[in-house]
């Protein structure tokens, strides 16, 4: 090959393998964006399932692509950092610990208006009030923004002389009686006890928006550099995802069986009943009938403490800008 030719060939190489190698752009020239989901395919994200599923996206001119990690609790706000996804699903709290002092994260769409987290312990233990936690052995997720909520629901309880054991996956604990006590949340940790043979009159479900009544989960967050110069993005992502929410609760059949689709693509089992008691618990923390997508500021304020965060270190207008009605 003559080096003329070598060279042209680079050039055309140069030019193609760019756009090929991030998959962002399609041959006509529109972004693709990619928004990551905090675990696993389940009827937790239903509502992105059913915004695809129905072209919700492609109505308000975007194209979407939808990501799970590998394995659950991937720490997908580091992802919006390295410029690997444009939008994520976290909790709250999560976002608001890695938010403080610089700001960078925006919450586009608060999705769920409740929380589901829940400490559960066996009352053979003794253990039927808050006030029965006292001294007992406690299993929570290590990472720091999923245990500080958990945290901050013993301190409302004056719960100080607990024995908080760092677990990954906290069922096995109190099946095998390790543990008295696990974290976790209703529609996952509590459905796997009661398929693994607990009667539900055998354990007690303290349920942290007990203590916390205005604490919430999931939202859908961005950078705020994002949020800055694509806010029309953000305000098409969040209808588009709001349209999907009311969709799959309108059809909860038919929203399974797109979410089986979404679970079968990526190899992860699926159990409808299982997956029929998460999206009816979901519809509880949607609360359809008055969330309009927007964090509420009694939320914010109570994610602020369950963060264990300083009051003054987020400002509730640039971490959930009103004008993204």
């Amino acid at each position: 090959m003559s080096p003329a030719r070598f060279a042209a060939c680079l050039l055309i190489l140069a030019l193609l393998l760019p756009g090929a190698a991030r998959g962002e752009e399609s041959a006509s020239g529109e972004k693709e964006i990619r928004i990551r989901m905090l675990w696993l395919p389940q009827a937790e994200f239903a509502g992105f399932y059913l915004a695809q599923e129905d072209g919700l996206f492609e109505k308000e001119g975007l194209r979407v692509r939808i990501d799970h990690p590998e394995k659950g609790g991937e720490d997908v706000l580091s992802m919006l950092d390295r410029g690997e996804a444009d939008f994520v699903v976290t909790w709250l709290s999560s976002a608001l610990q890695r938010t403080t002092g610089n700001g960078r994260f925006v919450n586009i769409m608060q999705i769920h208006q409740a929380s589901a987290l829940v400490l559960i312990a066996r009352k053979a233990d003794g253990i039927r009030t808050p006030a029965d936690l006292s001294g007992k052995r406690i299993g929570l997720w290590f990472p720091p923004d999923l245990r500080n909520p958990f945290l901050c629901f013993l301190r409302k309880e004056k719960i100080h002389d607990a024995e908080l054991l760092p677990v990954l996956s906290p069922v096995n604990l109190l099946l095998f009686r390790c543990t008295s006590v696990i974290g976790g949340v209703e529609y996952d940790e509590c459905s796997k006890l009661y398929f693994s043979g607990i009667n539900r009159d055998e354990i007690s479900v303290f349920r942290l928006n007990d203590a916390i009544p205005d604490l919430a989960d999931d939202g859908l967050y961005c950078l705020k550099k994002t949020w800055q110069t694509s806010p029309d993005v953000c305000r098409k992502i969040r209808r588009a995802v709001m349209a999907g929410w009311h969709s799959a609760f309108a059809d909860k059949d038919r929203a399974l069986r797109i979410v089986k689709k979404n679970c079968d693509r990526s190899g992860v089992f699926f159990h409808k009943i299982y997956q029929k008691n998460m999206l009816n618990v979901m519809e509880r923390l949607f609360q359809a009938e008055t969330n309009d997508g927007q964090l509420r500021r009694a939320s914010f304020e109570q994610g602020m403490e369950a963060a264990g965060v300083p009051a003054d270190s987020v400002r509730f207008e640039e971490f959930a800008p009103e004008d993204l009605k």
